[in-house]
Parts: C-alpha cells; sequence; structure tokens
C-alpha cells in the first residue's frame, strides 16, 4: 500500500527495481551524500476508490 504522509491512499504497489548512488565521499570512502530512485509497479484491483485513510 503506498501512502502519502497526510494519509492519501494512492494503492497498492510493489518495489520493482532500485537504483542507489553515493557521492561526497568522505576520506575513508562512505558516501556523504546518498541518492537512490526507485522503480513502482501497480498491482492489486484498486476499484475500491477510497482517497484517503481518514
Amino acid at each position: 500500500m503506498f501512502v502519502s504522509g497526510n494519509g492519501f491512499v494512492y494503492g497498492e504497489y510493489c518495489i520493482v527495481d532500485i537504483e542507489e548512488k553515493g557521492t561526497y565521499l568522505a576520506a575513508n570512502g562512505d558516501p556523504r551524500k546518498v541518492e537512490f530512485t526507485l522503480t513502482l509497479e501497480r498491482y492489486g484491483s484498486d476499484d475500491d476508490d477510497t482517497g484517503s485513510l481518514f
């Protein structure tokens, strides 16, 4: 279930891919900035148009 921070329900999704990139490396090689991209795929029947948890 994909839900926004204010409770809006977008529907049912699953994560099909995650890409991660670390930049601005510290002296020991640890990234100081981490960016990521999620690829989502919708699944299930979302005929129930709830629109919100509240």
